[in-house]
């Protein structure tokens, strides 16, 4: 059987990276999002006057960087581990809607 006539189920297999390559990757990119949350939680805390000046804009500020920091450490999670991806979704998506219900336990400040 010639190339010409050979199915996706017999198509000769393709070289990929190493998985030492694969993990460094991972850890590289993992990284890149840390770093980018940690970027954009910087933003809100040191440009205030660009947020909306409502108490949309207070609590963007105020549970802001910590949310931030929040989804992007579920990003470097999925990216580097196994895990689940629902579940470490799931628990950013209610860890943000606690930091938003409570800004000032975010903040760090006492209530």
């Amino acid at each position: 059987m010639n190339d010409a006539t050979r199915t996706t189920m017999q198509a000769a297999p393709r070289h990929s990276a190493s998985p030492r390559i694969e993990a460094i990757a991972a850890w590289l990119i993992a990284a890149l999002i840390l770093a980018g949350g940690g970027i954009v939680a910087r933003l809100i805390v040191d440009y205030p006057q660009f947020l909306p000046n409502s108490y949309i804009g207070f609590l963007i500020y105020r549970a802001g960087p910590a949310a931030t920091l929040l989804w992007a450490c579920a990003g470097a999670t999925i990216t580097v581990s196994a895990a689940p991806r629902r579940p470490v979704l799931l628990i950013a998506l209610v860890g943000s809607i606690a930091l938003s219900q409570s800004p000032h336990a975010a903040a760090g400040s006492p209530s």
